[in-house]
């Protein structure tokens, strides 16, 4: 993405975002990483990266299971194997079996992972290989010392120097108790020096203690005498560890030039190790900015933000304990250009710097402090006009100096290009400053470009409203407190309000009524009528908050009224199937004992059937009874006598919540008013809520 001037991504606060994020890396190469990203104008480039960072993000911060990592810092020793005839340390040959190892393992774990296919992308051309975990394996033990089974020549010097020391100890022994008992040693008895074992003589005795004399203590109280008959085992001993430092060096320089034939496969884990790094430190300050991966569109059909604030502005007034407004603002491809107006220190620039910044933020693959379904476009360029950036060198005043920006926009803007222009047409002459930016915003939109634009010019605001292409939109500001609200409100231009802050600081009356008669009368009323309208526009928007707050309650009364008729309708349906299942099984036995009769069954026999038929339902019933008190566990409760229902009672359905008052009884059955509805329910399936009284 090419973005002009070249200071852009730093007055868009972009940079900052990179710093914040470097910080939470692990390392050199990863933070480099960080302050080295950049917008991409490639849409399928853009789509993966928000991808991998809003997967990592989804699994590292949802309890999901991933394979452990952290970074390993490893450039010096991937340097050092490049040179010939250079030997790594063991502590170095460690770290580089730690990176293949765990990195080896990052892979395996990164395959298993469910709905991640951009990680897998990641990590498809690179297998897992711990050959260098068993190089370093064979050679070193865990801290990094060559192993003496290295080499037959390392264990026979090793074997040598045990042998010696075992023999230098014996003698040492037997001289420490000698020397000791004459009372010629310190009480700490022996020390080293120069890696040779020496007893601590008091200085007085020195001479008579036959051997080398090494040195003495700072005081001057204690000599190091090395012992005559233990030169010897000494030396002995000396050379024996000299020849073991050369066989470990000639074995870690073997080792390092076998190393070095997999240095190809480490650099591909160090780096891959670096990009786990950095997703690691983005879905941490992901996390802590709420961010979410916004939809992308790749012809620029919508530029949609939705609940979106600038992150940096945010973290400062959390440390200020106040709180961001967030932005709502869209452009389509009718209107790909909004102008804002609005009050000094209203929100124009926040607006404008904050989409500027989140559309770099989406281009580098980063997620964005806003609603998740925000959508952005890809542009191929970014031209911003910001602030004050008068040119010294050039000899430019500020006014020159945004001229020959806007030159250059009107050379190179496409429908793929976001402009942002902040106090367009200031720095000059208001009405031919004014004149001129009108002409320049007419020839701009010829190219169709995208952006936002704010200003204070009324010909601009005009210009909004007539030129295809450009939508106008203000900041709110409550005239009652004189307070910017820091909201953005679509298609209507704003006023400046620069009366009303003016008397609100406290200016006198005597220079406002002046500057009022000073000003032309129809640029008065021009500016009146805005604030008429967007005071207006805030009494509807509470008036219309007023009436969503009754329709809630209206939509929830007709969810309730709607569950009361599904439950009547219910309790009728079930009751008709119930009485018909009955008027069937009755049917059935009629039929049965009416073949019977005709068959010349007994009278007798005839009763038993029908006295058996009642007792089969009577324990049917009582069987059906215990199921609904809890399969007969719970004893059942005496019934209470029921009040006989009235005409005039106010009378629920069984199950039921809404009342119903009782119109007329008729042959056990009473005709039941809800509202508007009649129902005809027999009267013992009642219930008694009130008595009419």
């Amino acid at each position: 993405m090419i973005s002009y001037p070249d200071n852009t991504l730093n007055r868009l606060e972009f940079e900052e975002v990179l710093r914040q994020i470097a910080s939470m890396c692990g390392g050199a190469a990863s933070r480099e990483e960080a302050l080295a990203i950049r917008p991409s104008a490639d849409f399928n480039e853009v789509n993966t990266a928000l991808k991998r960072a809003d997967e990592f993000h989804a699994i590292r911060f949802n309890a999901l299971a991933f394979p452990e990592f952290h970074y390993l810092e490893v450039q010096k020793e991937l340097a050092t194997l490049k040179i010939a005839g250079a030997v790594l340390e063991g502590r170095q040959f460690l770290l580089l079996a730690e990176v293949s190892l765990m990195v080896s393992g990052l892979i395996r774990g990164v395959r298993k992972l469910e709905d991640s296919d951009g990680l897998k992308e990641m990590v498809n051309d690179i297998e897992p290989d711990e050959t260098v975990v068993h190089l370093v394996g064979q050679i070193l033990n865990e801290h990094g010392r060559v192993k003496s089974s290295a080499s037959r020549e390392l264990a026979n010097i090793r074997r040598q120097i045990d042998e010696l020391r075992k023999k230098a100890n014996k003698h040492f022994e037997t001289l420490v108790r000698r020397y000791r008992k004459l009372g010629w040693l310190r009480e700490y008895t022996e020390s080293v020096y120069h890696d040779r074992r020496v007893l601590a003589v008091v200085a007085e005795y020195k001479h008579k203690l036959e051997g080398i004399i090494h040195g003495s203590s700072e005081s001057g109280n204690t000599a190091f005498v090395e012992p005559s008959e233990l030169v010897g085992v000494n030396n002995e001993l000396a050379g024996a560890l000299q020849k073991e430092k050369e066989e470990e060096r000639r074995i870690l320089k073997q080792l390092t030039r076998e190393v070095a034939q997999h240095r190809p496969t480490l650099l591909k884990f160090f780096n891959l190790l670096t990009h786990f790094d950095l997703l690691e430190a983005k879905a941490r300050w992901f996390r802590a900015n709420d961010c979410v991966r916004p939809k992308l569109n790749r012809d620029c059909s919508r530029l949609r933000l939705i609940s979106a604030v600038h992150p940096v502005l945010q973290q400062k007034n959390k440390s200020l304990k106040l709180q961001t407004v967030p932005l709502d603002l869209e452009l389509l491809p009718e209107q790909t250009m909004l102008v804002i107006s609005g009050p000094n220190a209203g929100g124009k620039s926040v607006s404008l710097k904050t989409t500027g910044l989140l559309q770099l933020m989406t281009q580098s693959g980063l997620l964005i402090p806003a609603d998740e379904n925000s959508e952005l476009p890809v542009f191929a360029q970014l031209l911003v006009d910001i602030g004050d950036d008068q040119s010294i060198e050039q000899q430019l005043s500020t006014y020159s100096s945004r001229l020959k920006k806007l030159k250059h926009f009107l050379r190179v803007a496409d429908s793929r290009t976001l402009i942002l222009l902040d106090e367009f047409g200031t720095g000059s002459d208001p009405e031919l400053g004014g004149a001129i930016a009108e002409s320049i915003l007419i020839h701009l939109m010829e190219f169709k470009p995208w952006g936002i634009i704010t200003t204070h010019f009324g010909n601009i605001k005009v210009a909004a409203q007539q030129i295809p292409g450009l939508r106008n939109a203000s900041m709110l500001f409550n005239e009652e407190t004189l307070d910017p609200t820091y909201r953005l409100k679509m298609d209507t231009p704003g006023s400046s309000y620069t009366f009303e802050v003016a008397q609100k600081i406290g200016l006198d009356k005597k220079v406002l009524n002046l500057a009022r008669k000073k000003i032309d009368k129809g640029r008065v009323r021009l500016d009146k009528l805005l604030v008429d309208m967007q005071e207006n526009f805030r009494q509807l928007e509470h008036e219309r908050s007023a009436v969503q707050a009754e329709r809630d309650i209206l939509r929830k009364e007709l969810e309730r009224l709607d569950n009361e008729w599904e439950s009547i309708r219910s309790f009728k349906a079930s009751r008709q199937k119930e009485e018909f299942a009955r008027l069937l099984e009755a049917g059935r036995k009629y039929e049965e004992l009416l073949e019977k009769w005709n068959r010349g069954a007994t009278r007798k026999e005839l009763l038993e059937q029908i006295v058996q038929a009642g007792q089969k339902r009577k324990q049917k019933e009582v069987r059906a009874a215990a199921k609904n008190d809890g399969g007969g566990k719970k004893p059942r409760k005496k019934k209470a006598t029921k009040k006989p229902i009235e005409v005039g009672d106010r009378v629920k359905l069984p199950g039921g919540k809404s009342t119903g008052t009782v119109a007329a009884i008729a042959d056990g059955k009473a005709m039941v008013e809800f509202g508007n509805m009649r129902l005809q329910v027999k009267t013992d399936t009642l219930v008694l809520a009130m008595k009419k009284k």
